[in-house]
């Protein structure tokens, strides 16, 4: 998990596809990921924070997708929180 997220910690940028109003887009939400780490000892996951920006968010979904793009999302759970400074 550790080698997975520092290869995106790395990238400059991150593109991701994604389906609005029927069109299909290309977006960098490299700069939408804020920070990154994996915790929870025995039972890892990962965690992250992502901008919420409008023109520069990044959804849970994206970062998800990011990490294991082969993978379907019937095998991950998400939680969302949101920080307000």
């Amino acid at each position: 998990m550790r080698e997975t997220l520092n290869k995106i910690n790395e990238k400059k940028e991150i593109i991701v596809k994604r389906e609005k109003n029927g069109k299909i887009t290309e977006k960098n939400i490299r700069p939408s990921i804020t920070n990154t780490s994996v915790n929870g000892g025995d039972n890892p996951y990962w965690e992250a924070i992502l901008s919420l920006a409008p023109g520069s968010s990044c959804k849970p979904s994206e970062f998800a997708s990011a990490l294991c793009p082969t993978e379907n999302f019937s095998g991950f759970s998400v939680c969302r929180v949101e920080y307000v400074n």
